[in-house]
C-alpha cells in the first residue's frame, strides 16, 4: 500500500509541475501583437520583428510523431 501511495503522489506532483510550466502558454487575441522572438531557420536566423506586417504561422511539433511530420516533412 505505501508504494502505491508514493506512485500516486509522484504522479500528482508531476501533473502539478506540468500545469505550472504550461501557464505561460496562451493564444493572442485578434489585433494583439505577438512577442518578439528569434528562431534558427534554413537560411539563417529569423527574427519575428523583421517580418512585421506579415502573417506568421508557427508549427511546433514533435520530430518523432509521424502525423506531425506529414504537413512539413
Amino acid at each position: 500500500m505505501p508504494s502505491r501511495l508514493k506512485r500516486v503522489s509522484a504522479i500528482l506532483i508531476l501533473f502539478i509541475l506540468a500545469l505550472c510550466f504550461s501557464l505561460d502558454a496562451r493564444a493572442i487575441e485578434p489585433g494583439e501583437v505577438a512577442a518578439d522572438f528569434t528562431l534558427p531557420g534554413k537560411t539563417g536566423t529569423v527574427q519575428h520583428s523583421a517580418i512585421k506586417g506579415s502573417v506568421s504561422y508557427l508549427n511546433f511539433r514533435a520530430s518523432q510523431c509521424g502525423p506531425c511530420r506529414q504537413p512539413f516533412p
